[in-house]
């Protein structure tokens, strides 16, 4: 909506791929006292709070790109404003785009458009007696034209109920509408005025000339009404080639830190300008062996006890009468204050919450958080100087019940709503594309079967305490579709499916160990003779793999037949996908090979239209062998410095798994390291055997230290080609880059076919009114074209014309 000051109060969602607010936003040329917006800025409708955070607007002009600071006006409330200056305020439809940056993250709004009017536009003037075609002819063309346009909004409008978020998203076409509305309003007001005026005339002539007058003005300064009607069709053609195109330039940008994505509205053709941007995470876990504690009261109710490297187990027989909690190790030098950390259980069974402590719940980190399907957010407290930093974790303490913990990352950030994935457990320091050999996008038509009947476990559903769980077993096979949607049904045909057939959806993804399935259901009467069988599930909200179990005990049919649809059951449809995998030219060696994806690295399409991989970071491994000099001895700390490393840019951030990315630590007494020309590293004289350089080298070899710095020159190197096939309707993005994902952009082409083609027939109809009325034309016969093309306008010869009324802008 607009206010009496001219500036545009709009909502901005975030969290919608597509521009999602239809309200259109027009200015004068260069008048910069009328080019205000005033914005509030949602995410899933609720309210972004931007306390902290810079908002940045990108404005792409027909003519360039200008980049600006928006105004927070209520941080809280999410509120900004923006005045546009001279140079955005050129003629035509321009765009903009807001960021959010806080720390090292930023957000990106949908693409929305504005429209720039030029400022000596006016309704025009009747310039004499010999406009009296336009009358006959534009006011006729227009009146049915606004008839039939507005028949076609009126369906537009209905569809939109239908439709809902998509239609309102789709802020393209509806702009492409205002303009043509724009357009028949301007024509309309034109003709009222030269109603007004050329009938008075034209009733001031006889009868003759009335005739005369009807022939020749209605050739409209062209040489014949031939020349005219040409002209006129020719221009109606050219209104539609612009709609037909509208499709063909509608394109909206998808940003996604997920290994998958559904992209909706997809037309057939292509993800464009694909991107990838590098991540490294750090799990400040220790490696060392979480414990169980409780109290001796306790000892009696808890039973069956294992512990691994990397998880703990145990069951309780009765409520428990006092504390009890699972301890795990943390790395205390990588602990910031007045940060976020995400903690994400790999595994997870009846586990309530849990915090950063000191040693025995002697100082408080952070307050206890819950656990909420395996994820929890914890903030640490501003100042804090312990030793000894532990992850307690809860159990639900409410009677019988087997609990376990484990696989458990904790890195820096709230990733709640993008944790990695649950079967990802890594260990240290990762960025994409370690822990895998190969890197591979794809995408799938998600209107089609989603199984590719290729990709399968050795794993079947089993009873496991009572429920359903997938088991790991050579003797059992379950087909696997990776990255569904969460809360969502599908529905599972199969055929030839052996002696049995289940279905089950989850978080976990393993070909070696049995995990747990959010739900689960088994048919009750497989067979082998050929029976097509069908199952539907509804997900859970953050399962991300669904399995189909179809053989058991080694019975494997060589003609089995699986469809997955999402929602309801499609038997006919077929499985579609597109699947290229990330190489890099070694300009070296002259081979291609799997690129590491690290923080500062891209791969991003160029002009020449071929794909390139940004190399801007490096990896380190520190083991003690490197030169090394002690620089300075502080109170608690030692400083010492490496060897001068050249290719490293000057002040690099550094991202390490033993160390804080410490700023100066060569004038501070804290355990960090530091990059300013040369590399330094402060260390606890308490944790080594000798205070000197031989005990530092003593310790890196026991303690190796990975670091990830940024390049003094970025390299690049050809890529393959990564643009994947998009469909009609709906379009599944998928990466695999082993436990961390890239951050992905996506330009894509919007299918609006449905509106686009309402506003094909709004120019259809006139066209066809034309052809229709062609003889009569040429003939010169004006009062038989009026009746071919609009008799309604001539029911009454004292009231020949009937303005038909268009609904208001």
């Amino acid at each position: 909506m607009i206010d009496s000051l001219g500036k545009y109060d709009i909502t901005i969602d975030f969290d919608k791929m597509f521009t999602h607010n239809a309200t259109n936003i027009y200015f004068s040329e260069n008048d910069i006292n009328t080019a205000k917006i005033r914005a509030k800025l949602v995410k899933k409708n609720e309210v972004i709070n931007l306390t902290g955070t810079t908002v940045s607007i990108r404005l792409e002009t027909i003519t360039e790109t200008i980049d600006d600071i928006a105004t927070i006006v209520d941080a809280t409330t999410g509120i900004i404003e923006y005045t546009f200056p001279t140079n955005t305020l050129i003629e035509g439809v321009n765009f903009f785009v807001l960021f959010l940056t806080k720390g090292d993250g930023t957000k990106a709004s949908p693409k929305l458009a504005y429209k720039v009017l030029d400022s000596i536009e006016g309704t025009g003037a009747v310039e004499g007696t010999n406009e009296y075609p336009i009358l006959i002819q534009l006011i006729s063309d227009t009146n049915k034209a606004i008839n039939k346009a507005n028949e076609a909004y009126n369906k537009a409008s209905s569809m939109q109920n239908d439709l809902g978020e998509v239609i309102d998203n789709a802020n393209s076409t509806i702009d492409a509408t205002n303009i043509a509305r724009d357009k028949a309003n301007e024509a309309t007001a034109n003709a009222e005025n030269k109603i007004v005026d050329v009938e008075n005339r034209f009733k001031e002539l006889t009868a003759s000339q009335q005739q005369d007058a009807e022939v020749i003005d209605a050739r409209d300064r062209e040489v014949s009404l031939k020349a005219r009607l040409e002209r006129d069709l020719a221009n109606t053609n050219k209104e539609l080639n612009k709609i037909k195109k509208l499709e063909e330039s509608t394109v909206s940008t998808v940003i996604t830190d997920k290994e998958f994505t559904v992209v909706e509205e997809t037309s057939n053709g292509y993800f464009e300008d694909v991107k990838l941007e590098g991540k490294t995470l750090v799990n400040i876990k220790k490696d060392s062996n979480m414990d169980l504690l409780y109290a001796s009261i306790n000892e009696e109710f808890i039973t069956n006890v294992v512990k691994t490297p990397n998880s703990i187990s145990y069951t309780t027989t009765k409520k428990l009468d006092d504390w009890c909690y699972i301890s795990c190790p943390i790395n205390l030098n990588l602990l910031k204050p007045n940060t976020k950390y995400t903690v994400i259980f790999g595994e997870h069974n009846n586990l309530s919450s849990c915090a950063i402590q000191e040693g025995s719940f002697s100082g408080k980190i952070t307050e206890f958080a819950s656990i909420t399907n395996g994820v929890a957010l914890l903030t640490t407290v501003s100042e804090f100087t312990t030793l000894s930093q532990v992850l307690y974790i809860l159990i639900k303490n409410e009677g019988p019940v087997d609990v376990k913990a484990g696989n458990i990352i904790i890195i820096e950030g709230d990733y709640t709503q993008n944790p990695p994935s649950y079967s990802s457990y890594f260990e240290g320091l990762k960025s994409v594309g370690d822990e895998t050999d190969k890197i591979v996008v794809s995408s799938v038509d998600g209107d089609e079967n989603l199984c590719d009947g290729v990709t399968y476990i050795n794993g079947g559903l089993t009873s496991v305490g009572g429920r359903l769980s997938m088991t790991f077993s050579d003797s059992f096979r379950s087909y696997v579709v990776k990255g569904i949607e969460p809360n969502c049904k599908y529905s599972i045909k199969v055929k030839n499916c052996g002696n049995r057939f289940g279905v089950g959806s989850s978080v976990y993804y393993s070909n070696s160990t049995t995990f747990d399935v959010t739900n689960s259901i088994i048919h009750s009467s497989p067979d082998a003779t050929g029976q097509e069988l069908d199952l539907s599930i509804t997900t859970g909200k953050h399962d991300r793999y669904l399995y189909v179990y179809v053989t058991n005990n080694n019975v494997f049919h060589s003609k089995i037949e699986i469809v997955v649809n999402k929602g309801e059951l499609k038997p006919n449809s077929v499985f579609k996908q597109d699947k290229k995998q990330l190489l890099y030219l070694d300009t070296q060696d002259s081979t291609w090979k799997k690129p590491t994806l690290r923080e500062w690295d891209t791969v991003e399409k160029h002009s020449d239209g071929k794909y390139y991989y940004h190399r801007r970071s490096e990896q380190l491994v520190l083991k003690g062998n490197e030169e090394i000099y002690l620089d300075k001895t502080h109170t608690d700390n030692l400083c010492f410095r490496f060897a001068e490393l050249k290719t490293w840019s000057n002040n690099s951030r550094l991202i390490s798994d033993k160390f804080k990315n410490e700023h100066n630590v060569y004038d501070t007494d804290k355990e960090g390291i530091y990059y300013t020309g040369v590399l330094r590293a402060n260390i606890l004289k308490s944790k080594l055997e000798t205070q000197d350089v031989a005990g530092f080298k003593k310790w890196l070899q026991a303690n190796n230290v990975t670091v990830v710095y940024q390049l003094a020159e970025e390299e690049i190197y050809e890529c393959t080609n990564i643009g994947l096939i998009t469909c009609d309707g709906e379009t599944n993005y998928l990466i695999e880059s082993g436990p961390i994902c890239p951050k992905t952009t996506l330009k894509v082409h919007n299918n609006i076919s449905n509106v686009v083609n309402l506003l094909q027939k709004k120019v259809s109809l006139l066209e066809n009114k034309f052809i229709e009325g062609l003889k009569s034309v040429l003939a010169g016969d004006m009062q038989s074209l009026a009746y071919i093309l609009y008799p309604e306008d001539f029911k009454n010869e004292n009231d020949y014309i009937m303005m038909l009324p268009i609904e208001p802008m």
